[in-house]
């Protein structure tokens, strides 16, 4: 058994001897243990309750609806999972994964521990996250309360275990505490007459190699150097389509992925550079920084030269209304039948093929493909899924640039500048307004004013000379049968 004082000067020997950093550091416990037989199955999954509670609490899931969720929301909790989202997430690996690591205790409704299973458990039990039954009128807030200062020491066939107790804000006697707390836990789970154990403690979260903390430095110093800081969400990009935009504009774009909170931390440590904080809170899932000095616009017209499209897979999010075509699809008739059926595609057999009657829009642009409809779509070789990098959200200027908002039809853009520039052409020339493009519209309006006035007012000058005489001509006829009208004899000249 560690006594306290031990476990103190551990303490204080580590935090001593801890690197400075500019941001606040975890503390870690590290329980090596001997003597254990591990091949007999040792496992350890404790929740241990902190005497004091760290900076930053522990986060709660609950799944949940009705009552449930109701009392779940009035505790605070740090995400609510309704029934139905759990069908989505089952099929979506890399949403389920992202949700089991961002939350460290998962409570679920006992009338829906079943469907979590199905769902959710080939994530969540991996990680010793299985969730807690929350039978009914259970106190959600107490629970959440309790969870939110504790910690959880696992170990799985291992002879090691490890948990943060809090970080460098407690101070030595409350780090202590933690310890102590914790120790005590996993001693009492421990084979009798085999509680012998070593303990280190740890200030740092990880001795990080010199290549990411090379990194980090240089994510405080781009900003400062490049114009344009833009942020592209790296799903559906292929390895490929990444390093040809590298090695194209290597000497013009500097591409940065990296974890996000490590991205998140170097950016605190920026000066003013306007949009920068909201472009950190955007940095979710796995995304790639970009610095140049390229129009944000430009770029995203590179970019999407550069996309190619790929089968759907359940769970994607259809970027336009996907239409399955009319026409021969080239398929036998058979049981995929029914999968047009349930995709309300009217089909019919011709020629030992099945098909399509008429174009028939099966998802909208928005709405999640299901697993079947994208099995269908794959046997008729529809590709609906646009892959490559794409611009999320761009800072230059001191403007925060959203994805619809770079996204620019330069065919439309065209006709609009055609057809403004032809308008204000029309003006200048009506309100005589000399420009470079309007002086010879100008001039010749201004002579053919003139020769109009001349003509009107009878001056005679070489160019209105043959118009004044022949109007003189006619006026002079028009006299002379007025003259006949009357009886008087007209004589020619």
């Amino acid at each position: 058994m560690v006594s306290d004082s031990d476990l103190r000067l551990i303490v204080k020997q580590a935090r001593e001897g801890a690197t400075t950093r500019k941001f606040s550091q975890s503390a870690e416990l590290t329980l090596v243990l001997k003597d254990i037989d591990v091949k007999k199955g040792f496992n350890l999954n404790e929740v241990v309750i902190l005497p004091h509670t760290p900076t930053k609490q522990a986060s709660i899931c609950v799944v949940g609806t009705g009552d449930t969720g109701t009392r779940a929301r009035k505790a605070e909790v740090n995400r609510i999972i309704q029934p139905e989202e759990l069908d989505r997430l089952g099929t979506n690996k890399r949403e389920a994964r992202k949700v089991v690591k961002e939350h460290d205790f998962f409570l679920a409704d006992t009338a829906l521990m079943a469907t979590v299973g199905r769902a959710f458990g080939q994530f969540l039990g991996p990680k010793g996250k299985m969730p807690t039954p929350l039978p009914y009128g259970a106190p959600i807030e107490a629970i959440a309360d309790r969870l939110r200062k504790s910690v959880r020491v696992r170990a799985k066939n291992q002879l090691n275990a490890s948990a943060k107790i809090g970080d460098e804000k407690l101070d030595d006697a409350q780090l202590t505490a933690n310890a102590s707390a914790v120790l005590a836990a996993v001693e009492k789970k421990l084979p009798q007459g085999e509680k012998k154990s070593q303990v280190r403690v740890d200030t740092q979260q990880k001795n990080y190699p010199k290549k990411k903390r090379l990194l980090y430095q240089e994510l405080q110093e781009l900003p400062d150097r490049y114009d344009v800081i833009a942020l592209s969400k790296m799903s559906k990009v292929r390895a490929t389509q990444l390093m040809t935009i590298r090695k194209k504009f290597r000497n013009e774009i500097k591409i940065r992925v990296i974890k996000n909170r490590v991205a998140q931390r170097a950016f605190e440590k920026v000066g003013n550079r306007p949009g920068l904080d909201y472009l950190s809170k955007e940095l979710e899932g796995q995304c790639a920084l970009l610095f140049t000095n390229i129009s944000p616009f430009k770029l995203n017209l590179i970019f999407d030269k550069n996309k190619v499209f790929l089968p759907a897979k359940g769970g994607d999010t259809a970027t336009k209304d996907i239409i399955i075509p009319a026409g021969n699809t080239g398929i036998s008739p058979g049981p995929v039948l029914s999968e047009f059926k349930e995709a309300n595609v009217s089909t019919k057999i011709d020629q030992g093929s099945i098909w399509v009657s008429k174009d028939t829009i099966v998802v909208r642009s928005g709405s999640n493909i299901s697993q079947k409809l994208a099995s269908l779509m794959s046997k008729l070789n529809i590709k609906p899924i646009e892959a490559g990098i794409s611009i999320s959200l761009a800072i230059a200027e001191g403007l925060v640039l959203k994805e619809n908002d770079l996204k620019i039809n330069l065919a439309e853009y065209r006709e609009d500048l055609i057809w403004s520039f032809h308008t204000a052409i029309l003006l200048a020339i009506e309100i005589g307004y000399p420009t470079v493009e309007t002086i010879t519209h100008l001039l010749v309006k201004a002579r053919q004013n003139a020769t109009a006035l001349a003509t009107e007012s009878g001056y005679v000058s070489p160019d209105s000379i043959q118009i004044v005489l022949v109007r003189a001509n006619a006026n002079s006829q028009i006299i002379a049968n007025q003259i006949k009208k009357r009886g008087y004899i007209v004589d020619s000249l």
